[in-house]
């Protein structure tokens, strides 16, 4: 048995690693096409591709580019298969990293952090995914689209939405977020 999983194996094993990647801010990913083992992919590996992450990618941006990678490495595994080597070689441990499944929840922003941490968060969870969200005003604000930005409005506070020159501006621990796109509502729903 065989699998395909959306890592560079023995990193990013477990659940979601696509959107882990993003979240922690890495510049690649990849793909492994490795045997089916007991534990849970930690089998073999018989084929990996590198694939770049950029600054400015979403996560569907990363899923079509490793989904590229995947079909194309299925073409030289055919090729390779007819050759009779597919034994792989063995995973170090020592480079083994888990991260387990997300939950909505978890998409919950933490104002706190640097704006590049959120930013990251926000491009993991984006479309087609839960989202990542905060409250203002007692409404759950999904933010789809935002940018990193090291100025901001002066006397904003961290975690509160602010409306200057005529774009919206949210204070982080480091730097500040300038929304772009919220899901479930228009940005000048809020303003008011």
């Amino acid at each position: 048995m065989l699998g395909v999983h959306d890592s560079l194996l023995p990193e990013y094993r477990g659940f979601s690693p696509l959107n882990w990647a993003i979240i922690n801010g890495e510049t690649h990913t990849g793909v492994t096409i490795h045997h089916i083992s007991e534990v849970f992919d930690e089998g073999n590996v018989i084929l990996q591709k590198k694939v770049k992450i950029c600054n400015n990618d979403h996560i569907m941006d990363v899923y079509w580019r490793t989904t590229q990678a995947a079909c194309e490495m299925l073409h030289s595994f055919f090729d390779r298969a007819k050759n009779g080597s597919l034994k792989g070689f063995r995973q170090n441990p020592k480079r083994a990293t888990y991260f387990p499944p997300r939950t909505p929840k978890d998409g919950k922003i933490n104002w706190s952090e640097s704006a590049q941490k959120i930013y990251n968060l926000i491009r993991a969870l984006t479309h087609p995914y839960p989202g990542a969200y905060f409250y203002y005003q007692r409404k759950k604000l999904l933010v789809e689209v935002a940018k990193p930005v090291q100025q901001g409005p002066s006397g904003a506070k961290i975690g509160v939405p602010v409306f200057y020159k005529g774009s919206c501006f949210v204070k982080s621990g480091s730097g500040f977020l300038k929304i772009i796109k919220l899901r479930n509502i228009s940005l000048s729903e809020i303003e008011n």
